[in-house]
């Protein structure tokens, strides 16, 4: 027997001895999004080349063409159209230029989608057992963006499987997509504009104090760390807000801005000493 068909072998025990098969109702698994250094559910489920099975993969969002907003939560939508296809499967993941995670991926369908986390660190959002539909498949999640836009572009890599639930791995067809967004300076003021007069003291131990030009559409200022966590969240009432930051732990920390409707008008750093 040849060394590749050994090594094909080998590897399609292993996917079975996982339970990667989706035709076998399994659940997804992790690090099979076709990120760099990842594969794709093509590993697994052979007799078709990937995207050659005539279907389609399409990766849909309510992200601005003008880019993420940091800290703004967005929906993001997978879309497999495969004739005959009745059974479905997902890999995503949201990567910086650095191929670490980048923002928070939260699974929004209890019943049909989990976050994950692979060896290498990277979560993803993955199907659970049952993710049946008709010829195609929308699987959906949030995505919040990082809580600075100095994160830099997210691409987020996508790896599906149309399946055709025979209970083994063959006649499945895999699809593998990619696309990036870079982050907005739309819409986002920075310290030293028209919105936001001052920041201090900057490191603070107790109190942090934003002075504001204007607060005309300014309603609310809240902390987040950099993972996007809200910390601290108060109404704005004049020019002048004061912020206890007496609670938060030694580090960095991002200011934000926010109007009526949550969309963040200005953001900054602030150190917490």
């Amino acid at each position: 027997m040849k060394k590749n068909q050994i090594i094909c072998l080998i590897t399609v025990a292993i996917c079975a001895a996982m339970g990667i098969n989706a035709g076998k109702n399994s659940g997804g698994r992790v690090s099979t999004s076709g990120s760099p250094n990842e594969a794709t559910c093509v590993q697994c489920h052979n007799g078709t080349p990937l995207n050659g099975g005539g279907g389609s993969l399409t990766i849909t969002s309510n992200i601005p063409t003008s880019g993420y907003v940091a800290g703004t939560t967005y929906q993001i939508n997978i879309n497999t159209v495969q004739v005959g296809a009745s059974l479905f499967g997902l890999c995503a993941e949201v990567l910086s230029t650095s191929n670490t995670n980048i923002g928070s991926l939260v699974a929004t369908d209890a019943n049909f989608t989990q976050k994950l986390t692979g060896g290498n660190g990277r979560d993803c959002i993955t199907h659970k057992v049952g993710a049946t539909g008709t010829d195609g498949r929308v699987f959906s999640f949030n995505w919040i963006a990082p809580a600075s836009t100095a994160a830099g572009a997210a691409r987020f890599w996508v790896s599906t499987n149309a399946a055709n639930s025979d209970g083994g791995t063959s006649g499945d067809k895999i699809y593998a997509t990619s696309t990036t967004f870079q982050p907005s300076t739309v819409g986002i003021n920075e310290l030293d504009n028209s919105l936001v007069s001052s920041i201090f003291p900057n490191p603070a131990k107790d109190i942090l104090t934003i002075n504001l030009k204007s607060i005309d559409a300014a309603k609310t200022i809240q902390i987040i760390d950099l993972l996007g966590k809200k910390l601290i969240n108060q109404n704005i009432d004049n020019e002048r807000t004061n912020l206890n930051v007496a609670q938060l732990n030694q580090g960095v920390y991002i200011v934000q801005v926010l109007d009526a409707k949550g969309k963040v008008m200005a953001t900054s750093r602030c150190i917490k000493e």
